[in-house]
């Protein structure tokens, strides 16, 4: 009787295209463990193989894999002190469609288990969004608990979700004023950039380079995270001072401080035992600084943020139907700025002025209820804005 045949004993091509369709981390590997023959040929392309298995995972999760390379690379890159490496990462991250297969060849084995730690996160992001969404005003905490949570997403809704949270990871990472400290010796993070670049050039490396819309749902996910920050930080704060310990007094008011980290320090803080968050915070409670929100001091008016930059000149178009027929479904806004930006349009026949309307300043925090930006309203599709009634009663 000849001896049996195993997996191990196909050829090496063979064997390596068995292993590319491998869809998960814990396969890969189990896989690449069975046999000493197996493992050697895993080795031959570990980068090729894990990149492949994180793009299904990006791609199920309705992240483009580049915007998430983007957020792993940014961090530590400050502009003040890293100008041309942020300006020519940020450069890669725009144009994305031509620089993906030179990008993702360049990744390293560290920034490979930086890009699984950071789908984790997204997927815990997600999963709070759901769960945790605080209630529309125009709606009441009772009847949003009972009826609507936990909240149901549609694949547009989740791709603007996780697009503009990668988003604001990246914007912090280059434009953010403050880093946290991990030990008591830290010393401050200091990337005051404003000496080293305007705000309009910043708005163009950055802002410009996207279309409208997608600014607000950034700052729709921006709000949200300020509110989980409250609810954290009134948590730690009870906690805390029924322990005795006087550096929580009025925690809840260093929201803004604290949101200034970056959505990566909320879920480390969020995902530490309570022994751990509570150091975290006190080693971070004076360090914060205001948003770090490119135009938050030096609103930029609107002749100076149009036109678009690539990718995103498609969009410098002249009404709203050549707006549309340049719009994928994969780009498209939410219902409630398509109402919103026709309104205004219609009050005044000015294209532009309803594109980038001059009364939202640059400032996240000012006038969010006529938008919508305090309950998320940018990114949700007309069914839920039927559902909930929110056009009419917001």
């Amino acid at each position: 009787m000849g001896k049996r045949t195993t997996i191990a004993d196909l050829p090496v091509e063979l064997m390596l295209l068995i292993l590319h369709h491998v869809s998960d981390t814990k396969s890969l590997l189990s896989l690449a463990f069975s046999s000493r023959e197996i493992y050697n040929i895993y080795l031959m392309a570990l980068k090729e193989l894990h990149i492949g298995v994180l793009t299904r995972k990006y791609d199920e999760t309705l992240l483009d894999i580049n915007e998430a390379i983007a957020a792993v690379r940014s961090t530590d890159v400050g502009i003040k002190n890293n100008k041309e490496k942020a300006i020519a990462l940020l450069d890669d991250w725009r144009r994305r469609q031509e620089t993906a297969t030179r990008v993702k060849g360049s990744l390293k084995v560290e920034e490979i288990k930086e890009l699984y730690k950071f789908h984790k996160e997204i997927l815990f992001f997600l999963a709070d969004f759901r769960a945790n969404l605080k209630s529309p005003y125009f709606i009441k905490d009772k009847d949003w608990n009972e009826k609507y949570v936990p909240i149901r997403l549609t694949d547009p809704e989740r791709r603007r979700f996780v697009t503009a949270l990668c988003r604001l990871v990246i914007h912090h990472n280059i434009f953010g004023r403050c880093k946290e400290a991990k030990e008591e010796d830290s010393t401050f993070y200091d990337n005051e950039w404003e000496q080293e670049i305007s705000g309009v050039d910043a708005w163009r490396l950055f802002f410009g380079t996207m279309p409208p819309w997608v600014y607000h749902e950034m700052v729709c996910i921006q709000w949200h995270l300020v509110d989980r920050w409250r609810e954290v930080l009134a948590n730690a704060e009870i906690r805390a001072q029924m322990m005795g310990m006087s550096w929580t007094i009025r925690l809840k008011f260093r929201t803004n401080g604290y949101t200034s980290f970056g959505p990566r320090f909320l879920f480390r803080v969020i995902d530490a035992d309570p022994s751990d968050r509570h150091n975290m915070l006190k080693l971070n409670h004076d360090r914060g600084s205001i948003l770090p929100w490119i135009g938050f001091s030096n609103p930029i008016p609107r002749n100076l943020r149009l036109p678009l930059v690539y990718p995103a000149d498609k969009y410098n178009v002249g009404s709203f139907d050549e707006l549309w027929s340049k719009t994928s479904a994969a780009d498209e806004p939410g219902t409630i700025w398509r109402r919103a930006v026709l309104k205004l349009f219609a009050k005044n026949l000015d294209f532009q002025a309803a594109f980038v309307n001059e009364d939202i300043s640059n400032n996240p925090y000012s006038h969010f209820q006529w938008i919508g930006w305090d309950c998320q309203m940018i990114i949700w599709d007309e069914e839920k804005v039927q559902e909930w009634e929110a056009y009419y009663r917001h």
